[in-house]
């Protein structure tokens, strides 16, 4: 799903030329009667990632293959510091989830439950 909200440019509106002068950001939103604190990252990522990018990056980075490699290995660093994510692009690898010091966020829950 991310990729939809890759291809879009914020600038591409109907819009005069002073118009989107005057645009100074935007937003991802996320509407949430079934988000809590168990699972809000997970719904989020990457799509906000993705209008993220498109909003911080020039009008000519718009190359899919590219923002799917930045996206995974991002990816990969935020597991690795212990956030929960769905893969972005399908099953796929990451190689710090079977690293010694990697530690899924249910790890430190398990002592608690018993």
């Amino acid at each position: 799903m991310w990729p939809s909200y890759y291809q879009i440019e914020p600038l591409s509106f109907n819009g005069t030329a002073a118009q989107n002068a005057l645009v100074m950001g935007g937003e991802a939103c996320m509407w949430g009667e079934y988000v809590d604190a168990t699972n809000s990252i997970s719904r989020t990522w990457p799509s906000a990632s993705a209008v993220g990018e498109r909003l911080w990056s020039a009008q000519n980075v718009t190359d899919l293959t590219d923002a799917t490699n930045r996206i995974q290995e991002l990816t990969c660093k935020l597991l690795k510091r212990g956030l929960a994510l769905e893969p972005p692009n399908g099953p796929s690898f990451c190689d710090v989830e079977f690293e010694s010091f990697y530690a899924p966020p249910w790890a430190s829950q398990k002592e608690e439950l018993e």
